[in-house]
């Protein structure tokens, strides 16, 4: 009777423990995440027109590529940037807004790493030059599955227009730059303490 009531103590204590481990192996994690872009996309879209007063002009541009991410902590977000992404320009103000969709890809086959929006501010600072900041909230991923994980980046970009239907861009987010320009960015795990 003592030994069976040893192993059943014996049993329950290695079940708690078990449970506290996997409890404390399962707990939040938040990281720095640095990164950096680079590379030249092709417009699928480009429209003027003139806003409600009839008299302000308006610029739609709309592009996607492919860029490689490079420089990155962790080194799991080095890879190929595929952006898709449409912008509209106040051509008066030179001032406008951008939106779409980012994804990370790495690997033979590709495998994505994140994938999420963007939204940006952006401002003409010439007229083939553009400067963009913003903001990216994106799923992390593990074997192409959504593993509960969350990537928040706030980003700084440009924009070259080359004259030749292509656009250089080139960018990155994290903590680089000069403290007072920093681009907090952090990876999450999507576990919170409880």
């Amino acid at each position: 009777m003592k030994k069976i009531a040893t192993v059943l103590l014996l049993t329950l204590s290695l079940s708690v423990l078990g449970i506290t481990f996997a409890t404390a192996a399962s707990g939040p994690v938040v990281k720095e995440v640095l990164s950096n872009f680079t590379g030249t996309v092709t417009p699928t879209a480009l429209a003027d027109c003139f806003g409600p007063d009839g008299i302000t002009p308006y610029r739609t541009l709309a592009f996607n590529g492919k860029l490689p991410a490079t420089g990155s902590t962790p080194t799991t977000f080095n890879g190929n940037l595929k952006l898709n992404v449409s912008t509209t320009t106040n051509l008066v103000t030179f001032r406008g807004i951008g939106q779409g969709t980012v994804t990370l890809l790495r690997g033979s086959p590709a495998m994505t790493i994140y994938k999420g929006t963007l939204n940006f501010v952006l401002v003409a600072i010439s007229a083939t030059d553009f400067l963009a900041r913003g903001f990216t909230l994106a799923n992390t991923y593990t074997n192409n599955m959504p593993n509960g994980g969350k990537l928040f980046a706030n980003f700084d970009f440009g924009i070259h227009d080359n004259g030749d239907n292509t656009f250089d861009v080139s960018g990155s987010f994290g903590d680089q730059g000069s403290p007072l320009a920093h681009d907090y960015s952090a990876t999450w795990n999507g576990t919170k303490c409880v």
